[in-house]
C-alpha cells in the first residue's frame, strides 16, 4: 500500500522480533532502541505522513544523542529492515516545536531516558 508517497513493505517485522537483538550500530543503548520501538509501534500502521513521523523520530533521537548511525544508514538499513521505506523530511528537524514532541518526551521519561 502506498502511504505518504512512500511504501510500507510487507517485510514489516514484529516489534518483539526487532527488540530481541540490540542494534549497536544504530542506538547508543538498549533503552534508546526501546524508545524507537515504542514510537515505531505507534506510527508503523499510520496511513498518513509516515515520512514526517519517522523523520521526526530520527531528528529527535539524533538531537538527544541516542543514535550512533548516519541518516543514510538509519533509512537504508535499519528502517528498511523493518519494512519502512521513506525519505527523511528535513522540515521535521525543529524538535520542540513539533506536535509529536510531547509524546516523544513522555516516552523518554517512561523509559528513564533523561536528556
Amino acid at each position: 500500500m502506498l502511504v505518504d508517497k512512500f511504501q510500507v513493505g510487507s517485510k514489516t517485522s514484529n516489534t518483539n522480533d526487532a527488540s530481541k537483538h540490540f542494534d549497536s550500530n544504530v542506538f547508543v543503548s538498549k533503552k534508546a532502541e526501546e524508545l524507537f520501538l515504542r514510537l515505531h509501534e505507534e506510527y508503523k500502521n499510520s496511513s498518513d505522513h509516515l515520512s514526517a513521523k519517522y523523520s521526526f523520530i530520527f531528528y529527535a533521537m539524533k538531537n538527544d544523542n541516542l543514535l550512533l548511525c548516519t541518516q543514510k544508514y538509519f533509512i537504508n538499513s535499519y528502517l528498511e529492515d523493518l519494512g519502512i521505506f521513506i525519505e527523511i523530511n528535513t522540515r521535521q528537524n525543529v524538535i520542540k516545536a513539533n506536535k509529536r514532541y510531547p509524546n516523544y518526551k513522555t516516552s523518554k521519561e517512561l523509559l528513564g531516558i533523561m536528556q
